[in-house]
C-alpha cells in the first residue's frame, strides 16, 4: 500500500491542482487521478519547494474531444487572495508577484487510453523538471543530462515501479514501430528515410493490400513479388503509352 503525505484537500488549498480544483476530476479522468497521486505522495521537501513556486506553476490537461482551447496562463499573483480573485470571490489586489513566464505542464489525451501507472510517471518526471528548475529551451546534450536527472528524482521519490512499468511499455511501441518500417521497406516502399515521410492514408493502403497467412501475419515473400509485380506492370503501362 503507498503511503500517501496528504490528501486532495490539502493539495487545492496550496493551489497546486489542475484548473483551481474547480473540474479536477479524480474519479473520471486518469490525468487527473494521475496529477493527485503524484501530489499526495511526493516527499514534503519537494512538495513545499512546488508550493512555494504555485504562481508559476500551470497545467494544461485538455479534454480529449476538444478540438481547440483558448487556455489563460496566469504568471502574475499575490498569493492566495489572488487564486480567490481568479474564481470570482474577491477583486485582485494591487502589488502583483511577477514571473517571467509560466512552467506549463501539458498531459496528453493520449495518457487516458492507456494505463494510470504510465500516467503517473509522466506526471512526476514532468514535475521533476519543475521541481529541479530544469531549463525549457536546451541542446540536445543539457536535455539527455536534464533527462536523466528528472528520472533518477522519479526514483528517489517513490515513482520507480511506475517508471519502469512506463518504460517497458515504450519499449514495446518501439519494437513494434521498427518491425512496421522493417516491413514496410521489405515490400518495395524505399529505405527508411522514405518510410518516415510516406503518408498515413498510403501506410494503411499498403497494410491493407498486404497478402496475409494464418494467424495475422504478414506474407513477405507475397508481399514483395505482388509489389514487384505492381512495379513491372506500372512500367509496362507507361512504355505503351
Amino acid at each position: 500500500m503507498t503511503e500517501l503525505l496528504r490528501d486532495p484537500d490539502k493539495i487545492i488549498e496550496d493551489l497546486l491542482c489542475p484548473r483551481g480544483g474547480l473540474t479536477w476530476d479524480i474519479e473520471d479522468s486518469i490525468r487527473d487521478r494521475a496529477v493527485a497521486a503524484v501530489l499526495c505522495r511526493l516527499p514534503e521537501r519537494v512538495y513545499r519547494r512546488l508550493a512555494r513556486w504555485w504562481y508559476t506553476l500551470q497545467w494544461f490537461i485538455p479534454h480529449e474531444l476538444v478540438g481547440g482551447e483558448g487556455m489563460p496562463f496566469f504568471v502574475t499573483h499575490e498569493g492566495r487572495a489572488a487564486s480567490r480573485a481568479l474564481r470570482g470571490d474577491v477583486q485582485m489586489p494591487g502589488g502583483l508577484k511577477t514571473a517571467a513566464f509560466a512552467r506549463v505542464v501539458y498531459l496528453s489525451p493520449l495518457l487516458e487510453r492507456g494505463s494510470f501507472d504510465c500516467a503517473v510517471a509522466v506526471v512526476a518526471h514532468e514535475l521533476a523538471h519543475v521541481a529541479l528548475r530544469h531549463a525549457l529551451m536546451t541542446h540536445p546534450e543539457l536535455y539527455e543530462r536534464q533527462e536523466a536527472e528528472a528520472w533518477r528524482a522519479v526514483e528517489e521519490w517513490g515513482f520507480g515501479r511506475e517508471a519502469r512499468k512506463r518504460q517497458a511499455i515504450y519499449k514495446r511501441r518501439d519494437a513494434a514501430k521498427r518491425k512496421r518500417v522493417l516491413q514496410l521497406k521489405r515490400v518495395g516502399l524505399g529505405n527508411v528515410s522514405e518510410v518516415k515521410r510516406v503518408q498515413r492514408p498510403a501506410i494503411r493502403e499498403v497494410h491493407r493490400k498486404m497478402p496475409m497467412i494464418p494467424g495475422g501475419k504478414v506474407n513477405l515473400e507475397r508481399a514483395g513479388a505482388a509489389s514487384g509485380a505492381g512495379r513491372t506492370t506500372r512500367r509496362r503501362r507507361k512504355g505503351q503509352s
